[in-house]
Order: structure tokens, then sequence, then C-alpha cells
């Protein structure tokens, strides 16, 4: 198949921004675990407007995995052992964070909420993050439902860690995409197309999907349309800030219009200002080294671990404080900045011990399903 230009400044931003896109996830949440709600004061508006794009950053999410994935299928896609390959690729991406990720939010879920029984974690504390008792949450069913990716769909998600809803998302959008592809490219139906199914019970799927195949569209667009490409490259300052522009118009719209329709405009737009950063890539400013390095190595740990360790450390906090959720105010806007610090450095190193070794565990597997199911000489 044939493979997308080099374009490297603008898919080094695209790393930042994953990277960036999870701060603001864990902005959102921790905003919401510590600081009631807005009361007004105009002051705190800006935090509380920041803290308000945490879903809009998981569409930013979408695109960005549906684009690298679409490249990674449709490079191999011509390949006999084509399946074989890819779902370990895949599965072992997700497992070597997932599951340490389940221990550790269950172990820190157990004691906030089993031990300490702190306010927080009772899902009556005014936190819109955590509407239910966590200790509800941590039983074996739940577990394994986590597990085989099917939280928020035939389950809740395991303990507090609400957000790995997205992550069960993710997985059918790994399994949808190559079968859909199967047939268009190879003319051939896979028993993984079966899984489709699965979007005519749960359309919320569905319409993430289509956000997520917007990364898709520009995979294709950066192939097909060259000539677009060179045009925008052309005159890459008045393209990049129409895009910005329009970008900006659409987050705020978002705030006033929910639903998936407004999902759908962030991933198209957003779609629009990847396809203009990477025909005018030779104009760009090289992306900050640490945001790339971490949207590299670290923003998927990042996502996986953070409300398990914001929940409990903001309770320890609030346990000390009175209990309840603190009013906003520079004393407490500082305290959640170093609890999002905080939290980043844990996921650095969690990172480190997890998602860095993807290549080694992935090998591994590799190796111990090619005992079990040898591929023939050529390849296959």
């Amino acid at each position: 198949m044939q493979s997308i230009p080099a374009a490297s400044r603008a898919y080094d931003w695209m790393d930042a921004l994953r990277m960036l896109a999870a701060v603001v996830v864990l902005l959102n949440h921790v905003r919401d675990l510590l600081w009631v709600d807005y009361n007004g004061e105009r002051i705190w508006a800006p935090v509380y407007f920041m803290a308000g794009y945490g879903h809009e950053a998981v569409m930013i999410f979408f695109v960005l995995s549906g684009f690298w994935i679409t490249g990674s299928v449709m490079r191999r896609i011509d390949r006999p052992d084509f399946w074989q390959r890819y779902m370990l690729d895949r599965l072992s991406r997700l497992y070597v964070v997932l599951i340490p990720a389940l221990l550790l939010g269950g172990v820190l879920d157990y004691v906030g909420s089993v031990v300490m029984n702190w306010p927080l974690y009772s899902g009556e504390s005014g936190a819109h993050t955590v509407e239910m008792a966590v200790r509800d949450r941590l039983g074996l069913g739940t577990l394994l439902i986590n597990l085989a990716f099917l939280q928020g769909l035939v389950g809740p998600t395991f303990g507090s860690n609400g957000p790995l809803w997205s992550l069960a998302y993710e997985f059918w959008f790994y399994a949808w995409f190559p079968a859909i592809a199967f047939v268009i490219v190879q003319r051939r139906f896979t028993l993984i197309a079966v899984s489709l199914l699965l979007a005519w019970f749960y359309p919320q799927v569905t319409l993430g999907f289509m956000s997520w195949l917007m990364g898709t569209a520009l995979y294709f667009a950066i192939i097909r349309y060259q000539s677009v490409m060179d045009r925008i490259g052309a005159k890459p300052k008045r393209w990049l800030a129409g895009m910005l522009l329009l970008n900006l118009v659409v987050l705020l719209y978002t705030r006033t219009v929910a639903g998936a329709a407004s999902d759908l405009l962030v991933a198209v737009c957003f779609t629009g200002l990847l396809f203009v950063a990477i025909s005018a890539t030779h104009w760009l400013p090289s992306a900050p080294r640490f945001l790339v390095l971490l949207g590299k190595q670290g923003s998927f740990s990042l996502y996986a671990i953070h409300f398990p360790i914001a929940i409990f450390v903001c309770s320890a906090l609030l346990a000390m404080l009175g209990g309840e959720r603190l009013q906003p105010s520079f004393a407490s806007l500082g305290a959640m900045v170093a609890i999002m610090v905080t939290i980043v450095g844990i996921a650095y190193y969690f990172a480190k011990l997890t998602e860095a070794r993807t290549p080694l565990y992935r090998d591994r597997a590799t190796r111990s399903f090619a005992r079990f199911y040898p591929t023939r000489s050529d390849g296959a």
C-alpha cells in the first residue's frame, strides 16, 4: 500500500497534542474532585472553562488513534499473517498498561472506599465524575468486564476509573476498522466482522467510531490530495491561522451544544487542522521535546491511571481540610496544580515500567503464539 509522506514536525505536534489532551482530561477530573461547581466568581471562570473540555479531548484522542492505526493496518493488510500480528500488537499495547492500571486502581479504591470510607468514594459528594459508590464496582465480575473491553457496554468501569470507558471504545474500533478494510481491499469477510453487530446494539460506540474514522480520512487525504497540500504549503500562515480560528470557534460552540453532533464537529475540524499542519510541516516550529516524549511514551499511561490516583490524593487532602470539596482560591488552585504535576510524574514512571516495555511483551507474546500456531515458511 502507498505510504503517507514524511512530515516529522507535524507528527511531533500530534504527539504533543496527545499529551496536552491527556492533561486537559486530568484537569477536568481533578477540578471536579477538588473544587465545588462554578459559583459565579469570574476570576475563576477560566479554570472552569478550560476544565470543561475533557470530553472534547477524548475526541482528539480518537482522531489521532484513527490516523495511526489506519496507517498500521494499511501497511500490513496484504500480509497473510495480518490478523495474528495485528491483534497481538493491539492487545499487547493495551494489556501492558491496562492490567497494572486496574490493579493499582483497585488497591487505591479499596483503601479509599472501604478502609478509609472517604466521602468522594460514596458517590454523594457532588462530584460529577463519581456518582455511584466505588466499593460497589470492585467485584471480580466488573474486573473481568473491563479486561474484556466491555466496560460502559455490558457493565461499569472498574472501581473509580470512569475514564476507561473510552478504552473499550478504542478496542472495538481497532477490530472494526481492519474488518471493514478487509471487505473493501481484500474482498474477504472475516469472523471479527461479526463484532460490528455491537454497532447496532450500542449506537453510542458507532458515533464514537465516526469521530475515530476522521483519522482514517486524514490518512487517505494526505496520500490522495498532494496537489491540495502543495497549495496549502505555499501559503502556510494563512491556512494555519484560518484552521486554528475555525477550531477555536467550534470549541467555543461546543460549550453551548452537547451531543454526538458536536463530538463529530470537533473531530472534523481537528482533522482539518492536522491536514493543514501536515501540509505546512516545513513551516511549523518544533514542538516542545518534553511534550513530544511524554505524548509518545506516557500519554496512554497517564490516561489509564490518573483517576484512581486523583480521587485518592484529593480525598486524603479533603479529609485533612474537613471533608467537603473546596471553594476556588489561589491556595486550592496551587493544590490542584501540585496534584496534577504529581500525577503526571507518577504516570511517567508507571509508563517506564509498562508502556515503554510494550515491544518486549509483544515479542514474548508473538513467540508464545508462534509456538502453538506455527506460521508458514513464506512469512505467513
